[in-house]
């Protein structure tokens, strides 16, 4: 009787499979929020993932003058980067989409525009208070 009743139990180990999404591990079945990730996928399919890096300076002081130094100079080079929108949409424009998608994307663009003299840099980073959120 207990081989049987153990048999019923793990019938249903065939069928088994690890789900790892967290919209299907959290999310009710039937939210709208399933269906719009759904759409998503199958419109705009990728493959990347998050990656982050957390790195700590040999000498452990993260916080130390030499390593915010250097963490500033990194920063000022990211932000000297000032992309030509025109470029871009010249390089990836098809002929089949209209002429005024691809509008907001000429020009030039940077992290964020305060850091550069030239009126004609648009900023391209999410703004909180007026200022970039960086």
């Amino acid at each position: 009787l207990s081989i049987a009743l153990i048999g019923a139990s793990a019938s249903g180990l065939g069928t088994f499979e690890d789900e790892i999404r967290p919209f299907n591990l959290w999310v009710p079945s039937g939210a709208i929020s399933l269906d719009q990730v759904a759409y998503i996928s199958e419109t705009w399919p990728s493959d990347g993932t998050l990656a982050m890096s957390v790195w700590v300076p040999k000498d452990g002081k993260a916080l130390g003058a030499d390593n915010l130094r250097e963490m500033r100079s990194y920063d000022q080079q990211i932000r000297s980067i000032v992309v030509n929108g025109d470029a871009v949409v010249a390089d990836k424009r098809d002929p089949n989409e209209p002429d005024e998608i691809y509008g907001p994307f000429s020009g030039s663009w940077a992290f964020d525009a305060a850091d550069h003299s030239s009126e004609s840099v648009k900023s391209r980073c999410a703004t909180r208070g007026g200022r970039c959120d960086a």
